[in-house]
């Protein structure tokens, strides 16, 4: 993944600052990650999960479309310094990639953990045969 340093530091000040299980959107042009707006109106579920406000995001997501900037993925923090997806992260990444018109075939899915100051990116891609390939992703800073 790359990313706009300013972004990067936004995400991971903001998910730092609010703890375990909170996030957001990130979006740009082509490949380059330059926005990033973090989803106040999220809930925790019963076991620790991010629960996004789709009403908060999907707003934001028309907004960002009309100014041609391209949702790139979903950022989430994790409270564990266990720096894998869970089998839930899985499915979730797999409901949204395959609910996306057949163009985008590729979102990116960073995960920040706070006690770390660290995010690790991990990169989706809808294959021709219609699976999902998970995968961790590098981060470049730009």
């Amino acid at each position: 993944m790359r990313i706009v340093r300013d972004v990067y530091h936004q995400v991971l000040g903001l998910c730092a600052e609010q703890g375990r299980e909170t996030g957001g959107i990130i979006g740009g042009q082509g490949d380059l990650v330059g926005q990033f707006v973090f989803d106040a109106g999220a809930s925790v579920g019963e076991l620790g999960s991010y629960s996004p406000d789709i009403t908060c995001v999907n707003r934001c997501l028309e907004n960002w479309y009309q100014q041609g900037v391209a949702f790139l993925g979903i950022v989430h923090s994790h409270f564990q310094s266990f720096e894998q997806l869970s089998s839930g992260d899985r499915q979730y990444i797999q409901n949204i990639l395959q609910a996306m018109p057949p163009l985008i075939s590729r979102l990116y899915f960073p995960i920040v953990f706070p006690c770390k100051s660290k995010i690790v990116s991990f990169v989706a891609e809808r294959r021709y045969d219609g699976t999902t390939e998970i995968q961790t992703d590098g981060i470049t800073i730009i």
